[in-house]
């Protein structure tokens, strides 16, 4: 571990896998009680975002890592009961957070106020939160968003890379060209085959003559055919996937009674 100072408010301490930067460091003491102690605590050095103390605005902690993540637990310090902090990513996924004590309030993407008991006049815990997204990361962000004491965060030791969890982003949308709706459970509807990260489907089925018979918002179609002879039928699908990608697909339904 190196630490690199650019300013007295600004640094960075240089781990093997990630960068922390942020306003003040300080060093790590405990005094607080047991229950809202996390593991690993730091052995150095702690970033501080020191809002007042300092007068930073919006004083921040980022964590850079080399490689992309999608499932790290970063140590994190609440110094009071009106210290809140805003977490965010990179890579555009879903953010989760989990906090392992019950010392701290986290709800959405925010952490704090601190909520366990006091030590005398002192009331501050720690918490190692669980940070999970549902596509990689390589930045995580913590800002200050109330004006008060501060967060910590810790050193190199502070912070867990955890096994990511396998990400499927694969986007599947079968469709048959086959329907008989006969009643009989098999082929009765023009669904899906299979589908896969669709978000939402637009649906208009023609006959040979151009003629919109039918027309749909439902994910899974769901055509029955209505009261329409056999014979070939045409489709057109509008959909969005999960990654916010407009797609289209067209085909031919062979309809038989």
């Amino acid at each position: 571990m190196s630490i690199q100072l650019s300013n007295s408010l600004y640094s960075q301490i240089v781990c093997s896998n990630m960068t922390i930067s942020g306003h003040t460091l300080a060093v790590y003491s405990v005094n607080q009680y047991n229950n809202c102690l996390a593991s690993p605590t730091p052995t150095d050095s702690i970033y501080w975002t020191n809002c007042i103390l300092n007068g930073v605005s919006n004083g921040f902690i980022k964590h850079t890592f080399n490689l992309p993540q999608t499932n790290v637990s970063i140590w994190y310090t609440i110094i009071n009961d009106d210290d809140i902090g805003l977490i965010s990513i990179n890579g555009g996924g879903i953010l989760s957070l989990i906090s392992d004590t019950n010392c701290i309030n986290v709800s959405g993407n925010l952490i704090g106020p601190y909520v366990g008991p006091a030590i005398g006049p002192y009331k501050w815990g720690d918490a190692l939160v669980s940070i999970k997204s549902t596509l990689p990361f390589t930045e995580v962000t913590l800002v200050m968003v109330s004006d008060q004491s501060g967060i910590c965060t810790g050193d190199c030791n502070s912070v867990i890379i955890n096994e990511s969890e396998a990400i499927d982003n694969s986007i599947v949308f079968d469709l048959p060209n086959v329907i008989t709706p006969n009643g009989d459970g098999v082929n009765d509807l023009f669904v899906p085959v299979k589908s896969k990260g669709i978000e939402s489907v637009h649906t208009t089925i023609y006959n040979r003559w151009g003629n919109n018979l039918f027309e749909s918002d439902d994910v899974q179609i769901n055509w029955s055919g209505d009261d329409h002879p056999g014979g070939t039928y045409f489709y057109i699908t509008n959909y969005i996937d999960i990654n916010g990608n407009a797609l289209s697909k067209k085909g031919v339904i062979s309809l038989f009674r």
